[in-house]
């Protein structure tokens, strides 16, 4: 998990079109499951939200695809194109956000601070979860007995909607 205005605090969003848009006019949420506090998914940029509604946990998070071929001639607004390229990056999407960096964001300088916001999550988190399996590696040596409980804690942790959960064995 990213830390509360982790992002907004990284010098790479500070120098970018991102920070100063979304300083301007902030990000508005509905927030899908925190018993309240801050929820995770936003604390990255809780000082930049507008609002946050409490509504029932979600199961699905849906993306307009701005490289769709139904959308090819279509103009986004600015603001469309930060939204879904600040929800790629909260929603550790960071393949997709730099797809968005590379076909939306003509300015060299600006496009080099997010390109490089992105990469620095993507590498907090690659971190994050490399030291979660270390305490993974070194807790299953310590108790072997627990091999199932650990392994089936750090799947839990780190699995995404990409699960094969709904397949059932015959």
């Amino acid at each position: 998990m990213l830390l509360l205005n982790s992002i907004v605090n990284n010098p790479y969003f500070k120098q970018s079109s991102l920070h100063a848009s979304f300083s301007e006019c902030p990000l508005g949420f509905i927030d899908i499951g925190a018993l309240g506090g801050v929820h995770s998914l936003i604390s990255p940029v809780a000082s930049l939200m507008h609002y946050a509604c409490f509504e029932p946990a979600a199961d699905a998070l849906y993306f307009k695809d701005p490289f769709d071929p139904a959308n090819k001639n279509r103009n986004f607004f600015k603001r469309n194109i930060e939204v879904l390229l600040l929800t790629a990056i909260l929603t550790y999407f960071y393949d997709f956000a730099l797809e968005i960096v590379e076909c939306y964001y003509t300015d060299k300088t600006d496009s080099g601070h997010i390109r490089d916001l992105v990469l620095s999550m993507a590498a907090i988190q690659s971190k994050t979860i490399e030291n979660s399996l270390n305490c993974l590696l070194e807790d299953d040596r310590t108790n072997p007995s627990k091999t199932y409980l650990l392994a089936k804690k750090f799947i839990d942790k780190y699995k995404s909607n990409n699960d094969v959960d709904f397949i059932i064995e015959v």
